[in-house]
């Protein structure tokens, strides 16, 4: 069985530094405990599902004869995962949102352009390019100077899409610059 040493101060674990499980000579027992390792090993998992590891230490009421101070049992937890972003149907809903398509359709020709480089920046957070996604979002905020309940209905459409959650911050952010005038 594997052993492992468990540092009661920090609450972490460290190799145990021999190969032959004798006991370490030296070894400041106040603040180091050793454990034997019990894994299990991680299950087959399920589309949608997410395993996590669970630690559990259980000690003995005295050091044993080999020196072990207790168990450290991994096991896993299997749960459902949270659902799959979903950036189409996202999509499908801003373009189809009347508060959305009217803020874009009361803007100037030249902000609508502004307004329409929007589902490019987009294309790029949906890649994970946020920092492409940023000024793009940013430009498009001054630029076009969204009522609050039209940026409100954005955000609700982010999370109702189950979009990332470092994506929905990006778009709660306020914009970095001074609004353009109509």
């Amino acid at each position: 069985m594997t052993r492992l040493l468990y540092n009661q101060a920090s609450k972490t674990t460290a190799p145990y530094p021999r190969q032959d499980d004798e006991p370490v000579v030296g070894l400041d027992r106040n603040q180091w405990k050793v454990v034997e390792l019990v894994e299990q090993p991680q299950p087959a998992l399920q589309a949608g599902e997410v395993a996590e590891l669970v630690e559990t230490l259980a000690w003995l009421p005295t050091t044993n004869a080999h020196g072990v101070d207790g168990t450290l049992t991994r096991t896993w937890k299997v749960k459902q995962g949270p659902p799959p972003a979903d950036w189409i149907g996202f999509d499908i809903a801003i373009q189809n949102d009347p508060s959305i398509v009217g803020a874009i359709n009361d803007l100037g020709r030249l902000k609508q352009v502004t307004a329409l480089s929007l589902g490019h920046a987009l294309e790029e957070a949906e890649r994970g390019a946020l920092d492409r996604f940023l000024p793009i979002w940013q430009e498009w905020l001054i630029a076009t100077n969204p009522p609050a309940a039209t940026l409100d209905r954005f955000r609700a459409l982010a999370a109702a899409h189950h979009l990332p959650a470092d994506f929905q911050a990006a778009i709660a952010a306020p914009p970095a610059g001074p609004a353009v005038a109509p």
